[in-house]
């Protein structure tokens, strides 16, 4: 009785975990991202594109919409506080900065003050 109740349970519990892993995954366009690895480490960028296990960031400065960075999707943290709406013509570069900027600075106001 005791090894068929744990079987249901472990059963169960398999099945969940394949519906979180395989379900509705989020769309992670247009939120913040800290690099993890690499020479552009603890770097902020905005995802603009998901290519597989691949994405591309902006930072609207050395990394435009023009020119995105491809970075491995294993290779980034991502910020889940904020996310910039895509227009129908894209991001934009002007936005990603003032997006980055403004993370930046209220990341080190909590950092002075706790």
């Amino acid at each position: 009785m005791l090894v068929s109740l744990a079987l249901d349970f472990l059963l169960s519990y398999h099945i969940i975990i394949e519906e979180t892993e395989s379900g509705m995954e989020e769309n992670i366009v247009g939120m913040l991202a800290t690099s993890k690895a690499g020479h552009d480490k603890n770097s902020v960028y905005v995802i603009i594109q998901e290519d597989g296990e691949y994405i591309y960031v902006a930072d609207g400065q050395s990394r435009t919409t023009e020119r995105p960075k491809r970075k491995n999707k294993k290779h980034i943290q991502i910020i889940k506080k904020v996310k910039l709406p895509e227009s129908d013509s894209g991001f934009d570069d002007l936005e990603i900065k003032k997006m980055i900027k403004s993370y930046l600075r209220e990341r080190e106001e909590r950092n002075v003050k706790g």
